[in-house]
């Protein structure tokens, strides 16, 4: 028999069959859907005619931008379990034939069913990296909420249990550590890629670093990882000092983390205060004094006079909806989900068993138009930005 979820919040069966009503949502057992199971990778057939007209617009794209472009792909909350696993041998094509150095997974790889074990998170990520193992090298992994949570415990504590930083670093990132294009920071959640032949710089984010893996008195870990989000100190010390320190003015920078940085979490406001700095090659000094939390203290002073770069757009999920907003005139954008999942009020519907089960972009910076166009892969429209450089 098959395990069931919950198509509205993806809560996993435990059992074989789906219960009368979800108990973390209280929908009936009507909406629950069995699980999709990992079978090898390929394109399926109605996935043929999509495909080839989106790479020639990649194309296109590319070609009318000119040799002072770069692209690179967004995948994000891939939510395995209920996702029809038919993405990553569409993205390794595309990637392929488009001559796509990167992309990021913008987070919540794992179905995040809210009640189940720690071994079920083990279980997806292990078909993921299997999955998606022919395009592993090219990969920028990115932390969602999801990815760390889950729970043993009965409602209402769904999420509350979490892997320890030396688990999410096991599971997720160890595996990035054997590729040398790219540059971690110190806990190796977070790094850097370069396109150094078009002069780009892709950075991932960690905003879901555990401040403690301790365990409270309640046998529950102190940090929550599935309710916190936040940039604390070491990241923004390696931001501002490492990831940031490009070759020459001429480079451009893109940043990926899982929350839009719109979203407004923890120290966003200044991350956005550094990146503000590197492109208009200026001082920065921010501060944060957060008296209830104080893990997300922060101080930071950087000086770009003379240096710094361009920044272009910094890319996101979590919402599963798509979006853009300017934050002071810095672009940030958020990517339809990649799993069958469909948010309420969204104008793109996922239906299985046709091209719109999946859903993911590929960026091409154009350099010299200052313009930004993201083809949709799937679900969705493409779209189109521009951003300013000074």
């Amino acid at each position: 028999m098959d395990k069931f979820y919950c198509t509205k919040c993806f809560y996993l069966t435990s059992e074989d069959n789906p219960p009368e009503i979800c108990p973390i949502c209280n929908s009936p057992k009507e909406i629950f859907d069995p699980v999709v199971k990992n079978e090898k990778q390929f394109i399926p057939e109605y996935w043929n005619e999509h495909i080839e007209k989106k790479i020639n617009e990649i194309h296109q794209r590319q070609i009318q931008a000119g040799a002072n472009s770069s692209s690179f792909g967004l995948i994000t909350d891939l939510h395995w379990a209920p996702n029809e696993k038919h993405s990553a041998a569409i993205l390794e094509k595309v990637l392929t034939d488009c001559s796509v150095p990167f992309f990021f997974t913008g987070g919540d790889i794992v179905c995040g069913s809210g009640v189940c074990p720690a071994s079920s998170l083990e279980r997806e990520l292990n078909e993921y990296t299997e999955a998606f193992k022919a395009i592993e090298h090219k990969c920028l992994m990115v932390a969602g909420n999801h990815d760390a949570a889950y729970s043993t415990l009965p409602v209402p504590n769904y999420y509350m249990e979490s892997l320890t930083t030396d688990e999410m670093y096991e599971y997720y990132f160890r595996a990035s550590a054997q590729y040398k294009n790219r540059v971690f920071g110190p806990d190796g959640t977070y790094c850097y890629a370069d396109d150094k032949l078009h002069k780009m710089r892709y950075i991932a984010l960690n905003t879901h670093i555990k401040w403690t893996d301790e365990i409270g008195e309640n046998g529950l870990p102190v940090c929550d990882a599935f309710r916190t989000a936040g940039l604390m100190q070491e990241q923004l010390d390696w931001f501002a000092n490492v990831a940031l320190d490009v070759p020459s003015t001429d480079w451009t920078v893109v940043i990926c983390t899982h929350e839009p940085v719109y979203t407004y979490y923890p120290n966003a406001a200044m991350a956005l205060g550094i990146v503000d700095a590197f492109r208009r090659h200026k001082k920065y000094e921010g501060k944060n004094i957060d008296e209830k939390r104080p893990f997300y203290n922060a101080q930071i002073s950087v000086d770009f006079t003379g240096r710094g770069g361009n920044f272009a757009v910094w890319v996101g999920g979590h919402t599963h909806a798509d979006a853009a907003k300017y934050c002071d005139g810095m672009l940030s954008t958020a990517t339809l989900n990649d799993s069958i999942h469909n948010a309420e009020g969204s104008p793109y519907k996922h239906v299985k068993g046709t091209d719109t089960e999946q859903a993911f972009d590929i960026f091409t910076v154009d350099k010299n138009a200052h313009k930004i166009y993201a083809t949709r892969i799937g679900c969705g429209e493409n779209r189109e930005f521009e951003y300013e450089v000074f």
